[in-house]
């Protein structure tokens, strides 16, 4: 039991941080894509993830739901960046300051805009 343990562990640790920040930075952006496509859905927003094209005139499919679908991909995609960037900021400072840094920072942004 305790050889699938170490097993398991060593398998997890073989990946290397980028990978890692690559899959953490595309799966935050696909769930939270999906949650503003159901919240849009549902009618608790008036716009849905395909707000990333709204300024041009796409089509009629931009609209629809394979416009939706196309752009929770393209923010799932862009979230990699997202993710590399924060990966980049926290990297030298891993106590408890320099994250809350980061955070006050994004978060302090958020509202005050």
């Amino acid at each position: 039991m305790s050889d699938e343990k170490n097993e398991s562990k060593k398998a997890n640790q073989d990946l290397p941080l980028g990978f890692k920040v690559l899959i953490t930075g595309f799966v935050g952006g696909l769930f939270w894509g999906i949650i503003w496509y159901v919240a849009y859905f549902f009618n608790f927003t008036d716009v849905g993830p395909n707000l990333l094209w709204k300024a041009w005139t796409l089509g009629s499919w931009s609209e629809e739901a394979t416009g939706q679908w196309i752009a929770i991909s393209l923010l799932a995609i862009l979230s990699i960046g997202v993710a590399f960037f924060l990966q980049v900021c926290v990297r030298k400072d891993y106590e408890y300051v320099g994250r809350s840094r980061v955070w006050g920072f994004a978060l302090g942004n958020y509202f005050l805009h």
